[in-house]
């Protein structure tokens, strides 16, 4: 893997764009666009890909926020802990299949006419670990964030105290904190 974090970044994000579309990394199924769809509404938002477009996740956050303050204790599980092991498990195995897909195409060539020959190299030095390591931790960040993003707009004092209870906590990583402390600051905010 490349030790610049940029083209670490650049080169995960280019898998995304230039291969999923080519057929070389699988697809998640697509979620029903249907609002009155009867399935987990908490679930169904917290591992929508937010790329599929900003309709699908909006239409399951409105179902979220509506739940209130019955969504809290889920949403704020999934804050902490991110995705539970079932779906870490099942983004592993893809990512793995992504990577070998991808590895073959770049070892054909079939990155040469659409992106500079160094990003090329760099790809092909990517070692599978590094490869379903990031696409999890891209996993749980967005996992992450929806969760904080629905406590937000489902706000109220149960959600403030629980949101400064979690970036009070010891362990919690720093850019979570972040995360969490900014939120504080918009609820805080008439």
């Amino acid at each position: 893997m490349p030790k610049n974090p940029s083209l670490r970044s650049l080169l995960l994000l280019l898998s995304t764009l230039l291969c999923a579309p080519l057929g070389l990394i699988a697809q998640p199924p697509q979620t029903p666009l249907d609002p009155s769809d009867p399935s987990d509404p908490i679930a169904v938002y917290l591992t929508q890909d937010c790329g599929t477009g900003e309709t699908t996740p909006s239409l399951y956050l409105k179902r979220v926020v509506r739940l209130g303050e019955a969504a809290v204790g889920r949403l704020l599980t999934a804050l902490r802990q991110g995705p539970d092991e079932a779906i870490r498990q099942m983004v592993a195995r893809q990512a793995a299949e992504d990577h070998k897909r991808l590895a073959a195409f770049v070892r054909g060539g079939g990155l040469a006419n659409l992106v500079e020959t160094e990003v090329i190299e760099a790809a092909g030095r990517i070692e599978i670990d590094d490869y379903v390591q990031a696409r999890l931790q891209s996993v749980v960040r967005g996992h992450q964030e929806r969760a904080l993003h629905a406590l937000e707009r489902i706000g109220g004092p149960t959600v403030r105290k629980a949101l400064l209870e979690t970036a009070t906590q010891p362990e919690i990583d720093p850019r979570l904190q972040g995360w969490i402390l900014a939120a504080l600051a918009r609820l805080e905010t008439p």
